[in-house]
């Protein structure tokens, strides 16, 4: 399950949000900082014996600057860096997060280089993600996809159709003798309210985490970690006003040559100051291991920025794996 870290905030586009603190420090640059808290109690029950626990958590909790410089030729130069506050024990340090740069070249499209979720990791594997303040209790798990790390992007979009090209540098053996890259392609098409997306690819062999060399992209079958090397799926989300309707189709291939399915639907409801959501995923990682997942959730604006949640999934798995409820509070300034 990868968790999109402060919603307000983890944007795969260099764009601005509205709700985004943002300056004019000259006419051509433009520079944003956010600030995300969040706290919220959280019981929840062991991936593997099925041990339930207990706990106060800050996780989410984020700080971001973003800055767009345009150049009197009209590109734009585009950086960002975040930092996280999860302190899961006292006095525990902060950890970086997405960092990124690059230009922005008019028809010709968009390059950055940096650390950061990958363009389908957002719009494809976690688009049935649409609501959800917490760390795990709105979210369902998906295929995961090429993980954070050392990335190189294009982007370019011309007028509903809009094209990825996604680079992941690894190695090829654990000694890091050898370069090992993947290759990640996304098209994304607009119709309407409705949004599309498919792509697929396939991930570096090794991936240097913290100095050590790991297989990158893996996900959680019956409580054992399986590493892949390919995916691919598609998605489509569709506005009617304040209600938003996801579903999203993911598979993946293990080295062993075993394949998995994540299958879901999600939809979101906005009245006045409450949002309301909740997620379905089937999950099919081979004949005895298959499940049906549920997210829900219910969130309330009291006062801009502010938002007090309550949140619970059932990832239907083993021992109720990973089953969680999350209430509390986040606040963006």
């Amino acid at each position: 399950m990868m968790k999109k870290t402060a919603i307000a905030l983890g944007i795969a586009a260099m764009t601005f949000g509205a709700q985004a603190a943002e300056w004019m420090v000259t006419p051509d640059h433009k520079f944003e900082l956010n600030a995300t808290v969040i706290g919220y109690y959280q019981t929840l029950t062991s991936t593997t014996a099925g041990v339930n626990t207990t706990s106060i958590l800050g996780k989410g909790s984020q700080i971001q600057l973003r800055s767009t410089k345009t150049l009197p030729n009209g590109w734009k130069m585009l950086g960002q860096i975040e930092l996280d506050f999860d302190p899961i024990q006292d006095n525990a340090p902060a950890l970086s997060d997405d960092m990124r740069v690059g230009v922005d070249i008019p028809t010709w499209g968009r390059i950055t280089a940096g650390q950061y979720d990958s363009f389908y990791e957002d719009n494809i594997a976690e688009a049935i993600g649409l609501f959800g303040q917490g760390d795990l209790a709105a979210w369902t798990s998906e295929a995961a996809s090429t993980t954070d790390g050392k990335h190189m992007t294009y982007y370019n979009k011309y007028e509903n159709l809009e094209f990825v090209l996604d680079t992941v540098w690894g190695y090829e053996t654990s000694a890091k003798t050898g370069q090992s890259i993947g290759l990640t392609t996304v098209v994304g098409y607009k119709l309407g309210n409705l949004q599309l997306y498919a792509g697929g690819g396939n991930t570096p062999t090794y991936f240097t985490a913290n100095a050590v060399a790991a297989q990158p992209s893996f996900t959680t079958v019956n409580g054992t970690t399986v590493y892949y090397s390919n995916f691919g799926g598609a998605s489509a989300t569709y506005t009617m006003g304040s209600t938003k309707l996801a579903a999203s189709m993911n598979q993946v291939t293990a080295f062993s040559g075993a394949q998995y399915a994540y299958n879901g639907v999600g939809v979101e409801q906005t009245i006045d100051a409450w949002k309301v959501g909740f997620t379905l995923n089937q999950v099919n990682e081979g004949a005895a291991n298959q499940f049906t997942q549920y997210g829900a959730g219910i969130n309330y604006t009291l006062a801009p920025k502010a938002i007090v949640f309550l949140e619970a999934n059932s990832l239907g798995a083993t021992n109720g794996y990973g089953n969680a409820v999350e209430f509390g509070l986040t606040y963006t300034f």
